[in-house]
Parts: structure tokens; sequence; C-alpha cells
């Protein structure tokens, strides 16, 4: 898993022909990954655990106060680190269910649950105040999602299936990465 993100990384520098930040990059120990969960009391899948000791560390950028250094994932998604994740996670307990406007199978009529954990954040360049849109990694042991990301915006709930794992998500976006037809905007970062 490590070397798939340090690939990414590589990949994600020189298609933008910047992001030399991306090596500023740390890891959480792994006692720092057993304190998060705990926060959220919930298991990381072994290829979380192992991503967040390469990129979960919270690491200022260089010369913007109060921005974070991020993996760039699709688009201006980015993969969280800790203190997104921590931020991002009590925001959503606060929040009040709403109806969903959109439908993922297997989890109709729920809104949101504690054990569905952000791991990508729209524009997750800042420890954001406010709720965004994010892809969830469900960890709820009950669901036949188990380990699934799923898309969510703060407005409707869940709003598609995203990638059967973290893996497979990464997988994915590596191969995105690979492919012709992906290009880097300044602006909007990767696109398709």
């Amino acid at each position: 898993m490590q070397e798939l993100l340090r690939n990414i990384i590589k990949k994600v520098q020189r298609k933008s022909g910047d992001y030399s930040e991306l090596d500023l990059i740390q890891g959480l120990s792994i006692e720092e990954v057993i304190a998060l969960q705990e926060e959220f009391s919930v298991q990381f899948p072994v290829d979380y655990q192992e991503a967040l000791k390469l990129y979960g560390k919270t690491v200022d950028y260089p010369g913007f106060d109060g921005y974070v250094i991020g993996i760039p994932h699709f688009g201006e998604m980015l993969l969280m680190t800790e203190q997104q994740l921590i931020t991002a996670y009590r925001l959503l307990l606060q929040i009040e269910p709403k109806p969903c406007t959109h439908s993922v199978k297997k989890l109709e009529g729920i809104f949101w649950s504690p054990q569905w954990i952000p791991i990508t954040q729209y524009g997750g360049f800042l420890v954001s105040k406010s709720l965004s849109i994010y892809h969830m990694m469900v960890l709820d042991e009950n669901s036949p999602l188990y380990g699934n990301i799923i898309g969510w915006d703060y407005r409707s709930g869940p709003t598609h299936l995203v990638a059967e794992s973290f893996k497979a998500y990464m997988v994915e976006f590596d191969r995105a990465l690979n492919s012709t037809g992906l290009f880097w905007d300044e602006t909007y970062g990767f696109s398709f």
C-alpha cells in the first residue's frame, strides 16, 4: 500500500510539474493510528492503516498559514490528515439527520453513521470548520458495505458507491494517473 501511495505522489509531482511540497508529507506512528481508531471507536482496515503511516500527519503548507499539505486525489478531493479527520468527524457528530435525496444501495434512508469515516475532503487544503463533500469509508461491521468507500454530501447524505476498499480506491486513482485522458489544471487539479 505504501509503495502504491509513493508512486502516486511521484506521478502527481510529474504530471503537475510542481507539488514539491509533497516531499514534506509525514506519516503517523502506530500509536497515533491506534489513537485515531479510538477517537472514532472503529478498527481501520490494514490498507488504510498502512496509508496513514505514510501520509497521515498534519503538516503545514510552507508559506500559507492554516493550509495543510495533502495528497491530491480526483479533482479537488484530497486525502485527509489526522487533524482534518478529527475536525470533520466532530462536525459530523453534530449534524441533524436530513432526508436523503440520493440512494446508495443497502444504505437507503441513512443520512450518516458515526461508523462512516471521512477519508477525502473536497477542497481539502484547509482544516475546514464547516461540513463539506467527502468520500467516506463504511466501518460499520454489520453493514453489507463494510470497508467500501461511498460519496457523501452534507446536503443529501450518501450519493454513490466509489470503491469496494481503500486499496481499490487508490488503485483506481493510480490507473487514472496512467491514462492518457487525464490532465492537470492549476485550478481544478486532475480532470478526466
